[in-house]
């Protein structure tokens, strides 16, 4: 899907990621599922990834020209890679739901719920309706950043612009940015 900046919308630019995540879970959750967002762009059923989202900006200097929000769901049996393949456990919507699911109705559940959200992107009851649908919110987590630079700390919710904040061990609270992250549960 490629979209285009609305006025105002310059400093949400980062909450497309969470646009698509949120848009899978009311779909999801339409079906009487319950996903829950592993930051910043994957839905899990059952702590097993059933969906990844992408979002790259286009710019022309500093002027935002377009977001390309890609999204894949696991939909059947089928579509799930084999476990030696990928580093997270994955699942598919119709192992879950135990039946078929029309692939035509679910991309309108979809997109229903993203020209609901599109519109209130920059909005705070945006960031409160994927806040609301993390994964290991409140919980002690490891936060992989690239370069090998690994950082431990209790997932603290989401900053206004849908960065992770991150407490880690000494109380402080930092913000980990869009990028190569790999969010897991310390156990």
């Amino acid at each position: 899907l490629v979209l285009h900046p609305l006025i105002g919308e310059g400093g949400s630019v980062a909450r497309y990621s969470g646009l698509g995540a949120v848009a899978v879970c009311m779909a999801l959750e339409k079906l009487g599922l319950h996903p829950e967002i592993k930051w910043p762009n994957d839905v899990l059923i059952g702590q097993r990834k059933v969906s990844g989202i992408l979002a790259e900006a286009t710019w022309m200097g500093e002027q935002l020209e377009s977001i390309v929000v890609g999204i894949g769901v696991n939909m059947s049996p089928e579509a799930v890679p084999a476990s030696e393949l990928i580093d997270f456990p994955a699942t598919c919507v119709e192992e879950e739901l135990k039946k078929p699911v029309s692939r035509l109705d679910f991309l309108v559940e979809i997109l229903r719920a993203l020209l609901y959200w599109r519109s209130n992107l920059s909005k705070d009851e945006f960031l409160t309706a994927w806040e609301s649908r993390l994964a290991f919110c409140g919980e002690r987590v490891s936060v992989q950043m690239g370069e090998g630079k690994v950082k431990n700390g209790r997932d603290a919710g989401l900053d206004k612009d849908g960065s992770l904040l991150l407490q880690v061990d000494d109380g402080q609270v930092i913000t980990v940015q869009f990028g190569e992250v790999h969010l897991r549960r310390v156990l």
